[in-house]
């Protein structure tokens, strides 16, 4: 099992949860990652559902051919 003497080299940057007795806390952890991943896809104007950018995101870098070449495959 994890615990915080056993946590080492690189690792130990990593923001880690830990229970009360010092073993590692994974639900939390899966949480506040998931929370993290959420946020950093809508400031960044991803769709956090799919994972893919969004359509003003693709405007915005210049894309929108792409958007364009995509939906000519789709039959668009």
């Amino acid at each position: 099992m994890l615990t915080k003497e056993r946590l080492k080299g690189i690792w130990v940057a990593v923001p880690t949860e830990w229970d009360n007795e010092g073993n590692f806390d994974e639900k939390t952890f899966r949480d506040e990652v998931a929370t993290q991943e959420r946020e950093y896809l809508e400031y960044m104007g991803w769709d956090v559902r799919t994972g893919e950018p969004e359509a003003k995101t693709i405007e915005r870098l210049g894309l929108d051919f792409v958007t364009r070449e995509l939906s000519k495959g789709k039959g668009g």
